[in-house]
């Protein structure tokens, strides 16, 4: 599947693959004393969702995250180059030579949060890199950025830090409410719409999707950039199907 093939696709339901210690996770709030283990072989859940019908798969190595330098590089390349479909992966990617390793060993796009917030010019240099495959994670709490691992609170505003990425070159972001994270309360789709007015760039949005109506509020906001959107515990705890939401997702 190329690039330009991906770009014609409806909106993306993506399935979310959270690793820590091997299996895969999901936390409460990104809060790391409050994981639920859903699976313990990580590639074998990437084949599922595969065979489910995923066009695209978010990989996090949470303990990469937590440890600021990548812990599962080899369960992400293993997913990476099983599947026939592509992956994006991210979590405690700091240096170059950990996100070249990743692409060249297949990994479609890398996600990343922390340095790109303390280090716009090292982004700028990836991207002229790695033109297409620099994906920058914006994860907000209370209004501003949160980073390493969603531990440190930072004085960033989502709408200023995109401005200049977008300036950078980066062409796609993933927003997560991190106070939504794994609860399936339903994203704020108010902010969404208010965030896509303010910059106008294409976003994936992850975090507190619950029901198959989240779905669909989220489908309303294609028109104005909303690309794709990441469940996770909603799928794991079957509120609904793959390929449910994948049918409202690629509604005309």
């Amino acid at each position: 599947m190329t690039h330009s093939t991906l770009n014609k696709i409806d909106m993306l339901i993506i399935p979310a693959i959270d690793i820590r210690e091997k299996k895969v996770v999901r936390l409460w709030q990104g809060d790391f004393d409050k994981a639920t283990v859903y699976a313990d072989n990580p590639l074998e859940m990437a084949v599922f969702w595969q065979e489910e019908g995923a066009r695209f798969l978010h990989l996090v190595d949470l303990d990469g995250a937590l440890d600021g330098r990548p812990q599962n590089l080899d369960t992400i390349k293993d997913i990476s180059s099983s599947l026939n479909i592509p992956v994006q992966a991210g979590g405690g990617l700091r240096e170059e030579k950990d996100i070249a390793d990743l692409l060249a060993s297949g990994v479609r796009r890398v996600v990343l949060g922390t340095r790109a917030c303390e280090d716009r010019d090292w982004v700028k240099n990836l991207v002229n890199r790695f033109p297409e495959k620099i994906v920058i994670s914006l994860d907000i709490k209370d209004g501003f950025l949160v980073s390493r691992g969603w531990q440190t609170k930072t004085s960033i505003r989502p709408e200023d830090f995109t401005r200049d990425m977008k300036e950078a070159g980066v062409e796609l972001f993933i927003i997560t409410d991190v106070s939504r994270d794994g609860t399936m309360f339903g994203s704020d789709t108010g902010y969404i719409s208010d965030f896509l007015s303010s910059v106008p760039v294409k976003l994936i949005i992850a975090g507190g999707i619950g029901s198959l109506e989240d779905i669909e509020k989220l489908k309303t906001l294609e028109a104005k950039g909303l690309s794709g959107v990441i469940v996770g515990r909603a799928l794991y705890e079957k509120k609904f199907t793959l390929k449910e939401a994948m049918k409202i997702a690629n509604q005309k």
